[in-house]
């Protein structure tokens, strides 16, 4: 994200409405459909852990940690996580203004096939952006706490007009687009083979890159390699496991591809501070 000292030659200060903002953390378990739904304000996502699948504008867009994606006022969405998966993010409501007044129906100034917003004055936007998710998930989680002033509103349009810049500052060539597959493909087949050996080769062939080719991508967009990825999905799969209580410590280590319980033990202790059994211990039962 870019500092925001230059937020105010922003060409949407005049645009951002903060007054009534609303911030906060929302989750998902696995196989949850939300149903569509159609805000009357401008809504922000971003992915903190997990993923589901966004399906709007004809199109699907995953929602992973680091995506941010944009949804204009008027616009239906449908969000869904499959069986087995979860998701946690936050999401912020807030209103843009045209001729002075709040935008409810924004469908003639979005281009659905390539996800963009441009509204009247103003340059075009991607609906969809790869962001730090540590530093802007801690700023969007203070309006929650922040109180209802002149101060507050000012502080949240900062916020707000940073992410539009950030989002304009999206553009995806053809080359992007084709590394952006690619990168959805590999992700997609780590979820559905959570409970295999994959390596890095085999990965790399499915996606139809080289290993360091999809090593660089992942490096890009998670600062991480592949394998430290499946690490993640493995742990945060073995949590909701755990949570559920359909099966012991062991074949729940098994079914997250672990190929031993001391293995199982170790990775979770380092990712929670805690062993797979005090973590079961300590939280109760999941309907997930």
């Amino acid at each position: 994200m870019t500092s925001s000292k230059t937020s105010v030659d922003s060409p949407w200060q005049k645009m951002i409405l903060a007054g009534g903002t609303k911030a906060g953390l929302f989750e998902m378990g696995g196989n949850q459909d939300c149903g569509d739904e159609q805000y009357r304000d401008f809504d922000i996502w971003l992915g903190i852990e997990g993923s589901a699948t966004a399906h709007w504008l004809g199109q699907q867009t995953e929602l992973r940690k680091g995506r941010l994606i944009l949804i204009p006022a008027g616009v239906k969405i449908r969000l869904r996580t499959p069986p087995g998966a979860s998701l946690r993010m936050l999401f912020c409501h807030f209103d843009c203004l045209l001729k002075g007044k709040p935008l409810r129906d924004t469908a003639r100034f979005v281009d659905a096939r390539n996800l963009t917003l441009t509204l009247p004055g103003l340059p075009s936007i991607s609906l969809i952006g790869e962001v730090d998710t540590g530093v802007l998930a801690q700023k969007l989680l203070r309006f929650r706490n922040l109180p209802d002033d002149d101060l507050a509103q000012l502080s949240h349009t900062i916020l707000l007009m940073d992410v539009f810049r950030h989002l304009r500052a999206t553009r995806k060539s053809p080359r992007d687009s084709l590394a952006a597959e690619r990168l959805e493909k590999a992700i997609h087949y780590l979820e559905s083979r959570l409970d295999h050996d994959i390596s890095l080769r085999e990965l790399a062939r499915h996606a139809a890159i080289s290993p360091e080719t999809l090593g660089r991508l992942f490096r890009a967009h998670y600062q991480t390699s592949p394998m430290q990825y499946l690490m993640g999905l493995r742990l945060c799969r073995a949590r909701d496991l755990l949570q559920s209580r359909r099966l012991n410590i062991s074949e729940v280590g098994f079914a997250c591809g672990f190929n031993s319980i001391q293995y199982f033990s170790r990775a979770f202790r380092r990712q929670y501070g805690m062993s797979p059994q005090t973590f079961r211990d300590r939280h109760p039962q999941s309907q997930r």
